[in-house]
């Protein structure tokens, strides 16, 4: 079932409040910087499901959720004073893998090219 435009409207204003609130509130030098890739609400705006993604951090994912998920309660009480819906979500912390099996897809790609008796031409 497609979303409807309303729930694409919340979910494009917690993916930018989210993103702007761990920029100004996360600083975890460990971690670096992240960023949130997705967001989806559900219907009843009960839960929303944040996507993030650590270009620099080399923590385990696990880490990153741990540290996250204790700023939860801070990102739900501020997305009070944002929303003017009758329910706040509750956030939910995702590792957004994306990023590391497109690295991963490129280099196996590179492999392939490098190795002996392959067509390398362009």
């Amino acid at each position: 079932m497609p979303e409807s435009r309303r729930l694409v409207q919340i979910n494009q204003v917690l993916k930018e409040y989210i993103g702007r609130f761990l920029e100004q509130e996360f600083h975890e030098p460990e971690i670096g910087l992240l960023t949130v890739t997705r967001v989806e609400v559900t219907p009843d705006l009960a839960e929303a499901k944040v996507w993030v993604s650590s270009y620099v951090s080399s923590k385990s994912p696990q880490l990153i959720l741990k540290k996250l998920r204790h700023k939860s309660r801070n990102i739900h009480l501020a997305l009070r004073e944002v929303l003017t819906t009758k329910r706040i979500p509750k956030v939910n912390f995702l590792i957004d893998e994306t990023a590391a099996y497109v690295d991963h897809i490129e280099e196996l790609l590179k492999k392939a090219q490098r190795k002996p008796g392959l067509d390398n031409r362009a």
